[in-house]
């Protein structure tokens, strides 16, 4: 886990976020709530801006980004830990409200380590906060 090399970090890339949904509000009250930097509301019904889309969002969510932009797991899950938990804004959150931390990893060759610390798995638990992890193999030149 951690200190990766910079030729292992161009082998993938790697985005960690924490993910908010089933809450009551819109979604930018929750990110004016909990105040938190590198927090993006999407609301129901809006169409996502990206190419193609067409159909509207289902529900309402907010993502909170880790702005801590190297390709080491660990290093990422710490900055949202510090961030949200260690801080107290996810006291802030409705009851009703859930937290997923979100791993996203497109590899081009070989596997990123993805491992979380025993702390890190703790903190996540205690907060009931889900963990689901995608994993994009995109290839890589043989």
């Amino acid at each position: 886990m951690g200190n990766n090399t910079e030729e292992e970090a161009a082998d993938y890339q790697l985005k960690v976020r924490l993910a908010i949904s089933e809450f009551a509000s819109t979604a930018r009250h929750i990110v004016d709530v909990i105040g938190v930097p590198d927090s993006v509301a999407y609301e129901k019904g809006e169409i996502p801006n990206y190419r193609g889309a067409t159909r509207p969002r289902i529900r309402s969510y907010v993502n909170i980004n880790s702005s801590n932009f190297n390709n080491d797991i660990t290093v990422q899950i710490d900055d949202l830990i510090n961030k949200f938990i260690s801080s107290g804004k996810i006291k802030l959150l409705p009851s009703e409200a859930r937290v997923l931390l979100s791993i996203v990893v497109k590899m081009y060759t070989g596997t990123p380590p993805l491992g979380l610390t025993a702390k890190q798995m703790q903190i996540l638990a205690e907060n009931n906060i889900d963990v689901d992890i995608d994993l994009y193999c995109l290839g890589g030149e043989e």
